[in-house]
């Protein structure tokens, strides 16, 4: 049954056992000088990647390697309690207060930390990059974290931001990051959609207390069983989340150039500003425009009535039932008047009115 199981191995297990003797917890765990760290895929669609977070290390790595000298360069640059000890030819293992000096996501530089090595992140950039291009989904197992504040700063690794910028370069294909590294327990998703898990630490429960789960894969989503211990109250109040959601599928389509945000931006903003303008003005607009219709109309009509029998300025008679006044009656003993021609009568009319 044992052959069944994979350990992402935590400081407890190295102090405990040591590199020697890790491989009866193991058994699928590549024995050395091979990388300790591997590639399993359970089920088609789905490939889980098992990273040995210790690769640069005090605990993982034997005195003379270069993953013990690595680790040790970094814990003599970030923690100060460290420096003290190696200046003193003392043990950094031994110190009783290793952290002491420490702040913020500076304490995951302690003595019993440790990292990924830049084989092993190359691996990890390998592994992705083939999921991606299989359609697969990817769950990374190691000890410790990558997300700052996903868990406490002691269950992260020492290049916690370069193991990040790994996963963020295959965005939709992660689906989780699962660590133990934290005692109390966390959880957080990143702006890709990762599930970070810290699961809590089974060796600092209380007696009688559990800390183990299950997660379990659907098609599109994960689904989360856990037993005993929540996760931290300070971080998490409302517990463990019950159903996980997929990541998008694929890479994220670059945002535009910042010179072409600014500019659409500032476009924008202008036509918001006419537009403002224009809403007061509007309503003088349309009374001007109802007007101008309306003379523009009277015009047309008194032209109309004028081709018929003639205007006086806007007023319109109309030449059918317009009155002709008739003519004086003529004097007795007066010569009778000629007719007068047919042109003549209509200016005579037309003088009339």
């Amino acid at each position: 049954a044992a052959h069944a199981w994979h350990v992402a191995l935590g400081p407890h297990d190295l102090a405990a056992l040591g590199m020697a003797g890790v491989g009866a917890l193991t058994p699928l765990r590549p024995l050395p000088p091979a990388a300790a760290y591997y590639a399993v895929s359970p089920s088609a669609g789905w490939r889980c990647l098992i990273l040995d977070a210790f690769d640069v290390s005090l605990l993982g790595c034997s005195r003379g390697s270069a993953g013990h000298a690595a680790a040790l360069a970094a814990l003599v640059r970030e923690n100060p309690a460290v420096a003290a000890a190696a200046g003193a030819a003392a043990d950094p293992l031994a110190l009783p207060d290793p952290l002491a000096g420490l702040d913020g996501h500076a304490r995951r530089f302690g003595p019993r930390g440790g990292g990924l090595s830049e084989g092993q992140l190359g691996w990890l950039r390998e592994q992705l990059s083939l999921a991606e291009e299989a359609g697969e989904r990817v769950l990374v197992f190691c000890h410790l974290g990558c997300l700052k504040d996903g868990c406490a700063a002691e269950g992260l690794l020492f290049n916690c931001d370069e193991a990040k910028a790994a996963v963020d370069s295959f965005a939709g294909t992660v689906a989780a990051w699962v660590s133990g590294g934290d005692p109390a327990g966390g959880y957080a998703r990143d702006g890709h959609g990762v599930h970070h898990l810290a699961l809590a630490s089974a060796a600092h429960c209380q007696v009688n207390h559990d800390a183990f789960g299950a997660l379990l894969v659907h098609d599109g989503h994960m689904t989360l069983r856990m037993v005993g211990a929540g996760p931290s109250p300070a971080s998490r109040p409302q517990g463990w989340p019950d159903t996980l959601a997929l990541p998008r599928s694929g890479k994220l389509v670059s945002a535009p150039p910042a010179g072409a945000s600014f500019v659409f931006m500032l476009v924008s903003l202008w036509m918001r500003v006419l537009q403002a303008l224009m809403v007061p003005v509007a309503p003088l607009l349309r009374m001007l425009t109802d007007e101008s219709g309306q003379g523009q109309a009277d015009r047309r009509q008194g032209m109309a009535a004028g081709d018929g029998g003639g205007s006086v300025a806007l007023g319109r008679i109309p030449s059918a039932t317009a009155p002709v006044p008739a003519p004086p009656a003529a004097e007795p003993g007066a010569p009778p008047q000629a007719a007068a021609a047919p042109g003549e009568a209509e200016e005579a009319q037309g003088t009339l009115v």
